[in-house]
């Protein structure tokens, strides 16, 4: 192969192998001059003044990459091609580092012939390569400082023409880039507030909204811009705000209003917003710019604190609030109520206002030291209404306190208890009257039962006896004596509400006009009788005989209260009672009613008698002039009746008692009479006599075997038992009493039907019992005899039920 001549450069710090490379490349290559370095610095520097065509390099690792990153940084020895002659024992990764320094080549020891010659050809035409680039970017650069000369020339015409084309333009550019940076600086200022901000056109779409809209409705905006927006609105604020808005539209006038604006959660929430309508250069109206804030927190609390208010304002305690001196700062409309003062005459005031006198200093001392201590004051005040009447509340009284522990208000909450007081303390008498009624009643029961024996034996021990026998005239006036026992048995029975009563529906004014003869008799001369009976008042369910006694008592109790000349009126009419008059009177139900009223123009009474008047054995007359029964006796029929009995009186202004009496509907059951009893019969059937009491059962038994009955006597239910078990005649009647110890006279009756179904049964009783009667009405279809009887009354009633 012909070479032309070219230099050959070997570095290596031995002179041995290295003279061998030296010597086999002269051998090949005869035209090469070979020169041989041993350190990299003289090699760097024969390289630059040599410029070799190839560059053998055999050195140390690091002394290799060295002198190759010198060789390819320096522009004058860059081209020239490195072959790295190493070791058969060297590693990759120093012939990595070598082609990473610029080395171009390999070749490793033993040197053999071809390989060296195919390595020296492939550097000759790298080297010649590298040359014919250099010249051709000595060229290029040739011809780009000539085009650059020319671009200049043409660079200096046209900048003459740019500048005055700049100058031109730059008003142009000014004036945009002060528009460029006035809208950064207002979208600046529109992102960095804490409200949201959007912009619509006259159509309410959307072209503008700021980050802080954004991020409350959760959308981009892109999505927003040329958007409507009413559909995030609360559905029941949307005709609202679409109305205010076009009406503010309308006259390119500013609007505000609050509204509900769906969240990015999904949930809405309150917003406040401020509307202004929005112009261009001419002055033309093109849309509305819209301020909002996020006051949902805020409009909770103020609707929270609005339904507090509702509360307050509508609720039936009176609530007052004062600053921390006690001076009216608000009070509610059942404050206005109770104290009968307007909002208006208390705010600016002070609660002594109400005060009554009836609370000493004492009392309000103790009060301020609790609340001064900043406790809360519970009790009650009797306090006095604007026009003068006293009244009571419960009341509770409270300290507010800042947060640094200072009074600054005082919240008192109170309720009117009034009324409240006085029911109590008309529930206690009715309580008092019904324990005394109790009483009375086991009294009376015990007495009908010796009024019985008293009767019987008198009956027995006046058979025979003669008029003008000085016995029987004794025997007669023991009989008056327990006919007006009985008579006193009765009015306590009626008291006590335990008489049995026989309805029957009745006209009060029937009544009235039959006792009119009577009540004249029974007032003097001096006292004027009026009646004013009322036209169509209705019916009522009563007992005639005890409605009779009612009146009677009435009238007379009104004549005994009239000194001299005076008048007694005695009305009837109809009325309804609704459910405020029911609540002021235990008892009495709303309803229809029948009112009698016994009216008089007495001395009256005072505070301290009418809280007695119903109770037994109370009056006002003088020692020896009435029992003190007639008004209780008034009081037990009414209330038995299921009516209730009114009185208003005051000292020197007479008294009037009313009645009022459920009226029953039209067509209720038919209005009865009563039929006088007959005389007594005599029998001959076989009659079961049950009555615990030794004595009672011992008069029954002679009075029944002198009517000529077959009796079998008993003691109580299982004697009664045992003798209808073993008595194998017929027993055609059981007569039994009501209350008995272990069984009572119903369950003997019961027990006894079981064995005999057609048994009939006469029950006997000294007052009413729930087993036979439901609170005191006789039940038509039971027959019953009250005690104390005679027997005149016994026969009838037996032959009544015998012969039915």
């Amino acid at each position: 192969m012909h070479q032309s001549e070219f230099s050959i450069l070997v570095v290596h710090p031995q002179s041995d192998e290295p003279g061998q490379l030296s010597e086999l490349l002269r051998t090949q290559f005869s035209r090469a001059q070979v020169l041989h370095l041993r350190t990299p610095e003289k090699a760097v520097e024969s390289a630059q003044l040599v410029d070799p065509s190839i560059i053998f390099v055999e050195l140390s690792p690091q002394d290799e990459r060295s002198l190759c990153t010198i060789l390819k940084a320096d522009p004058v020895t860059c081209d020239i091609p490195i072959v790295v002659v190493c070791q058969v024992d060297r590693t990759l990764a120093d012939d990595q580092l070598a082609l990473e320094r610029g080395a171009e080549a390999f070749i490793r020891r033993p040197i053999r012939s071809a390989e060296l010659s195919a390595q020296v050809a492939a550097m000759l035409k790298i080297k010649a390569a590298a040359q014919l680039r250099r010249r051709k970017n000595e060229q290029l650069a040739s011809l780009v400082a000539e085009r650059t000369r020319e671009l200049e020339e043409s660079r200096a015409a046209a900048l003459s023409l740019l500048e005055a084309l700049q100058e031109e333009n730059d008003a142009k550019r000014r004036s945009e880039a002060a528009l460029r940076e006035s809208e950064t600086h207002f979208r600046t200022l529109a992102d960095s507030v804490p409200a949201l901000i959007r912009s619509t056109d006259e159509e309410m779409q959307c072209d503008y909204c700021n980050h802080r809209w954004l991020h409350f409705t959760g959308g981009t905006l892109e999505a927003q811009l040329g958007e409507g927006w009413i559909g995030a609105l609360h559905p029941d604020d949307r005709a609202p705000w679409l109305a205010r808005f076009q009406a503010a539209a309308s006259k390119r006038e500013n609007y505000a209003l609050s509204f509900r604006l769906r969240h990015h959660s999904g949930r809405y929430r309150w917003i406040e917003e401020i509307g202004c309508p929005r112009f261009d250069s001419r002055q033309a109206f093109v849309g509305y710019i819209m301020h909002g804030l996020d006051v949902h927190e805020r409009r909770a609390v103020e609707i929270e604190r609005e339904k507090l208010l509702a509360a307050i304002e509508q609720a039936g305690e009176a609530f007052c609030v004062t600053d921390e001196k006690g001076v009216i700062e608000y009070v509610n409309p059942a404050f206005e109520r109770n104290s009968g003062y307007s909002r208006a005459e208390l705010l600016g005031s002070n609660p002594r206002v109400l005060k009554s006198g009836k609370q000493h200093d004492a009392f309000y001392q103790r009060m301020w030291e609790k609340l001064l201590n900043r406790h809360t004051w519970t009790g009650q005040l009797v306090n006095r209404r604007k026009d003068g009447t006293l009244f009571t509340e419960e009341a509770s009284i409270s300290p507010v306190c800042d947060e640094n522990g200072k009074i600054i208000h005082f919240v008192a909450v109170k309720r009117d208890i009034t009324q409240q007081i006085a029911l109590s303390e008309q529930l206690l008498a009715a309580q008092k009257m019904e324990a005394i009624g109790r009483l009375a009643g086991g009294v009376a029961h015990d007495f009908n039962n010796h009024l019985a024996v008293i009767l019987g034996y008198l009956g027995f021990a006046g058979e025979g006896l003669r008029e003008g026998d000085p016995l029987k005239e004794d025997l007669d006036e023991i009989r008056k004596a327990a006919e007006s026992a009985k008579g006193l048995i009765r009015q306590l029975l009626a008291f006590s509400r335990k008489q049995v009563l026989e309805p029957q529906v009745i006209d009060l004014n029937e009544i009235v006009k039959g006792l009119e003869r009577i009540l004249r008799r029974l007032i003097s001369e001096d006292v004027e009788l009026v009646l004013e009976l009322g036209e169509r008042i209705g019916r009522v369910l009563a007992d005639p005989g005890q409605i009779e006694q009612v009146i009677m008592n009435l009238v007379i109790n009104a004549r005994d209260a009239i000194q001299g000349d005076g008048r007694v009126v005695l009305q009837t009419s109809r009325t309804s009672v609704g459910e405020s008059d029911a609540l002021r009177h235990p008892g009495l139900r709303p309803g229809d009613f029948v009112l009698l009223s016994v009216c008089d123009s007495g001395t009256g009474m005072d505070a301290n008698t009418l809280e007695h008047i119903f109770e037994p054995f109370f009056s006002t007359k003088e020692k020896g002039k009435g029992t003190g029964l007639g008004l209780s006796t008034v009081h037990g029929i009414v209330k038995q009746s299921g009516g209730e009995v009114l009185v208003e009186s005051e000292l020197g202004r007479g008294s009037c008692f009313r009645v009022l009496l459920p009226r029953v509907a039209e067509g209720f059951g038919r209005m009865r009479t009563r039929t006088p009893i007959k005389r007594p019969r005599f029998g001959h059937e076989t009659v079961l006599l049950v009555e615990d009491d030794p004595s009672v059962r011992k008069v029954a038994v002679r009075t029944l075997r002198r009517l000529g009955y077959q009796v079998l006597p008993a003691a109580n239910g299982g004697e009664a038992l045992l003798l209808c078990e073993r008595f194998e005649g017929q027993i055609h009647l059981l007569i039994t009493d009501v209350v008995m110890p272990r069984m009572s006279g119903p369950e003997l009756a019961d027990r006894l039907r079981l064995l005999k179904p057609q048994l009939p049964v006469l029950f006997m009783s000294g007052y009413t019992d729930d087993a036979i009667a439901h609170h005191g009405i006789h039940d038509p279809t039971l027959n019953l005899l009250q005690k104390p009887f005679n027997a005149q009354e016994l026969s009838a009633k037996i032959r009544e039920i015998l012969d039915t």
